[in-house]
């Protein structure tokens, strides 16, 4: 996974899935799974007036983040967003407010991401996101530079038989959840697919929902 910042590109005139999350091994779907297929709809993307100047205006910087995403953005009890993610978005405000207490932070799922900055909804998007061609040329974004470089994995319970040295093809009958929506999504799919695994893939909204499925 590549972690991007993502902006609306008609907005700066001249800123995404690790997501969640990206790959290590890759590959359609497999024979059988419970994931949703992909919906499209129409979005108006947001370009009037100069992005900076509105931002500026407001006096705060509308920040999208996950907000769940261990050591990334993590919103705490208190309600402040601590990781590396937040502390982007407060060095942008630093930048451009001379402040970087003066962020708003938004929350987002990977199905919300794009969408909230097309609308204008969030200034800049500061989440994993993986920098793709597709992601590149249709979503109306500027990706700004990788802030992180990832791969990907599965992980299993030994107590089901799964060791280290296991495969994809060793997931074979197995119930696999990730984000809905992401790369991470398409890559085990197309994974198990080449490995000849049928596997039954299930996507969710949250990392928190994975884990505890």
């Amino acid at each position: 996974m590549f972690l991007t910042i993502g902006v609306v590109a008609a907005a700066c005139g001249s800123d995404s899935d690790g997501d969640d999350a990206a790959p290590a091994t890759t590959a359609a779907a497999p024979a059988t799974t419970a994931a949703a297929p992909a919906t499209t709809a129409e979005v108006e993307v947001v370009q009037s007036g100069s992005l900076l100047d509105t931002v500026q205006a407001r006096g705060t910087l509308n920040c999208g983040v996950s907000g769940s995403a261990v050591a990334f953005s993590e919103t705490q009890a208190d309600g402040s967003v601590t990781g590396i993610d937040a502390d982007f978005c407060r060095a942008v405000a630093a930048a451009v407010l001379g402040d970087a207490g003066a962020v708003n932070f938004v929350a987002l799922t990977a199905s919300e991401r794009f969408t909230a900055v097309q609308t204008g909804d969030v200034d800049v998007l500061m989440r994993n996101t993986t920098w793709t061609q597709s992601r590149d040329s249709s979503v109306g974004m500027d990706f700004g530079p990788t802030t992180y470089y990832d791969g990907q994995q599965l992980m299993a319970r030994v107590s089901d038989g799964f060791s280290g040295s296991s495969t994809v093809a060793d997931t074979d009958g197995s119930v696999v959840c990730t984000n809905v929506g992401t790369t991470t999504e398409k890559n085990i799919a197309e994974a198990a697919l080449l490995a000849g695994a049928e596997i039954t893939l299930l996507g969710f909204e949250t990392s928190d929902e994975v884990y505890e499925t």
